[in-house]
């Protein structure tokens, strides 16, 4: 199986095979992107192509033996396939003559990867160490890709038990691109509703940092409009929006990327929705434990500044 994990490599353009690189130092995918997904247990998953600005390359994963289905409703260009885990994985659906890779335990392969979305558990010990072995298991995860495909992946979705995920966006980001997170649980209240009938929350972010492009990453519990007040000359290159609930924003300039990740857009999943836990202060005497690691990886990027607060309803970026 080596032989085709090298030959996946090539097509990748990656040059002397995929095993030397890591995530630190591997590009962003260009022109190809890559959206990679786990699953611990559970009977079939679709994954469903909507939207792509250009090939997909797709890493399909799981520990129990499983089967994949690609819907291409969006008749995006997938450029090849990596099925991995403990017990094979079988993927249906593709064009015929896409190049596919598959590795597993079982199939005596000891290239084989997979992650899932691994749950804190209030039975399994200490929350700060679960918190911990999840961020490491992410971390993993993102150089198991780049051994095999030679780039960080554009998304990554994971659940325990079965799911269908949906690739509705996507765009890499940057490489020199800085990353701020804001993260709260609640903004302040106003009088409008959602469809779904919750109230909507407002947070205002001023940004006032120049020299590079950023990324802002703003996350919330309960549905919340983000309001960007932005400087002069602040170049902002991705908004991504984060959260259990819907969340909304307004100011960002043309041409910026806004990425939604959350439930109420149908995306769920572990890094699909970070939100600020009061239990992180409680249990551990700091905000952020979960979200930085999980943040970081999914933007490829360096988290530069992090604020957070249970409720609150202004924050400025410097």
């Amino acid at each position: 199986m080596r032989t085709t994990l090298l030959l996946l490599a090539a097509l990748c353009g990656c040059a002397g095979g995929a095993g030397r690189r890591t995530a630190q130092d591997a590009p962003e995918p260009g022109g190809i992107e890559v959206h990679a997904f786990g699953v611990y247990e559970g009977g079939p998953s679709e994954v469903v192509l909507q939207r792509a600005e250009g090939p997909v390359l797709l890493v399909l994963t799981g520990y129990e033996a499983k089967t994949w289905r690609i819907s291409n409703a969006g008749g995006v260009e997938i450029h090849s396939v990596v099925a991995s885990g403990y017990h094979p994985q079988t993927v249906e659906g593709l064009p015929p003559g896409t190049p596919l890779v598959t590795t597993s335990y079982e199939e005596a392969d000891k290239t084989y990867f997979y992650w899932f979305d691994g749950r804190i558990s209030a039975d399994a010990g200490s929350y700060s160490k679960q918190l911990r072995e999840r961020n490491a298991e992410y971390a993993a995860f993102i150089e198991n890709i780049v051994r095999v495909t030679g780039y960080r992946p554009t998304t990554l979705q994971g659940r325990y038990r079965n799911s269908d995920f949906t690739v509705k966006y996507s765009r890499a980001l940057p490489a020199n691109a800085e990353v701020h997170a804001v993260a709260v649980y609640e903004g302040e209240a106003t009088k409008e509703v959602t469809p779904l009938g919750y109230p909507w929350g407002r947070v205002q972010v001023r940004v006032e940092r120049k020299g590079a492009p950023l990324v802002l990453f703003l996350s919330a519990y309960e549905p919340t409009i983000w309001e960007l007040d932005l400087r002069e000359g602040v170049q902002i290159a991705a908004v991504i929006l984060s959260g259990y609930h819907d969340q909304r924003v307004t100011g960002v300039p043309a041409g910026a990327t806004i990425l939604e990740w959350g439930i109420d857009v149908g995306v769920e999943g572990s890094p699909s929705y970070r939100y600020a836990d009061v239990r992180l202060k409680r249990l551990t005497g700091s905000w952020g434990l979960m979200d930085l690691p999980g943040i970081a990886q999914l933007t490829g990027g360096t988290i530069r500044s992090f604020a957070t607060a249970y409720s609150d309803s202004r924050f400025v970026i410097r």
